[in-house]
């Protein structure tokens, strides 16, 4: 399916699965036929058959059941137009049969709310084009004196250009509040899966994308790579200058580190000073050790920050998924086991847990990294012989 289609199949599925009573209207349509019934008993409307007018809306309920379900399982622009079109020229048959012509304004509107909010804020010009169509089919069946015509045909005519700049008027306005209402939820969504300081993805996020990269990682047969990342001497930074400083601080490592990472992975503020980084696909258990590399080397320089250089260095414990039973809970403690043994060095340093051997000796020799010492590929290669070595 097209990335659009696909989209807009989520967006109609997800709101029908919210609201499983998504029939009211249908329910309510047919309520009105005997609304109309009585409306022709005391004169307010032409005078109609009853089984007619519920001939009419019980098509109606039928064609919009079919395409309900049909957009609950398979949206398409065809089943799009079927149910607004359903919906339209039920409200325009029995405005026809009760002689009000295109006057039913009450059925119109609803039918533009109905249909907008539930297909989305860009269909306003295919709900208001087909009650357009509903207009000037029932205006030209009355003037041909096919169907009655309860109000004064010179009365209709001059109100029918009024109707459709009417019908444009609402269906523009309801899109406009549909879309803020889109809006809004977008920016919840948002802010819900994002850090408000740092505006990375935050912890519920990150769960989230491992959980679907590790299931990913199952079909693929290509591992994924956790990267628990721990401030140095971030603590003595936030006592000494205060929160402010602190925050500025935590910000800009953010913008270092995803300046570090590809574009498919994810980095996200785990919790206070700590940082987590998401590697889909991995190649090779280097391009994980490449990037703990470049985030250490990233902080090399001090950090400038509200006037004052300041020097935080970074502890970071990796882990990689090792086969179809690895967990978001196992890769995330292994990475934090890993983390901490880094700590230990008290300078920046990355250690890699190593899984199937013995807890004491879990991890990599930890590899330290000094402002300027190039940490080349010699120093990534002693680290992966380190682990065959440990593994053996």
């Amino acid at each position: 399916m097209h990335p659009d289609g696909q989209a807009f199949s989520e967006k109609v599925s997800s709101y029908y699965r919210a609201r499983p009573g998504a029939g009211v209207v249908q329910v309510a349509a047919l309520a009105a036929v005997v609304v109309l019934w009585m409306l022709g008993r005391f004169q307010l409307a032409a005078p109609v058959s009853f089984p007619l007018v519920l001939a009419v809306m019980v098509a109606f309920v039928l064609a919009g059941a079919v395409s309900d379900f049909k957009l609950l399982h398979h949206p398409t622009a065809l089943v799009v137009h079927l149910r607004i079109a359903s919906m339209v020229l039920a409200v325009a048959a029995l405005a026809v049969i009760t002689g009000w012509g295109p006057m039913l304004g009450i059925g119109f509107a609803l039918v533009i709310f109905e249909n907008i909010q539930r297909l989305g804020s860009e269909r306003w010009r295919t709900v208001s084009g087909w009650c357009l169509v509903s207009v000037a089919v029932s205006v030209a069946a009355i003037a041909a004196g096919i169907a009655p015509s309860f109000v004064d045909r010179e009365v209709l005519y001059a109100l029918t250009g009024l109707n459709a700049v009417a019908i444009i008027f609402v269906a523009y306005m309801v899109k406009l509040l549909q879309a803020e209402t889109e809006r809004s939820k977008a920016k919840l969504a948002l802010a819900a899966a994002h850090d408000h300081m740092t505006g990375l993805a935050n912890r519920m996020a990150f769960l989230d994308r491992l959980k679907q990269a590790l299931v990913d990682s199952r079909r693929s047969g290509r591992p994924v790579a956790v990267l628990f990342c721990d401030l140095i001497d971030f603590k003595d930074v936030n006592d000494t200058f205060g929160h402010e400083v602190g925050d500025a601080v935590l910000v800009e490592i953010a913008a270092k580190f995803e300046a570090c990472t590809r574009a498919r992975d994810l980095v996200a503020r785990y919790a206070g000073d700590e940082f987590v980084v998401l590697l889909p696909d991995l190649e090779s258990p280097r391009n994980a050790i490449a990037l703990a590399r470049r985030l250490i080397a990233s902080l090399d320089e001090p950090l400038y920050v509200t006037g004052l250089h300041l020097r935080v260095g970074v502890s970071i414990g990796i882990a990689i998924s090792s086969d179809a039973r690895s967990t978001v809970r196992a890769l995330l403690s292994q990475a934090d086991l890993a983390m901490y043994s880094a700590k230990m060095k008290r300078r920046s340093a990355w250690r890699l847990y190593v899984p199937h051997v013995q807890p004491a000796c879990a991890f990599s020799a930890a590899v330290a990294h000094e402002p300027g010492s190039g940490f080349g590929d010699k120093a990534v290669s002693k680290a992966i012989e380190a682990d065959r070595q440990l593994s053996a």
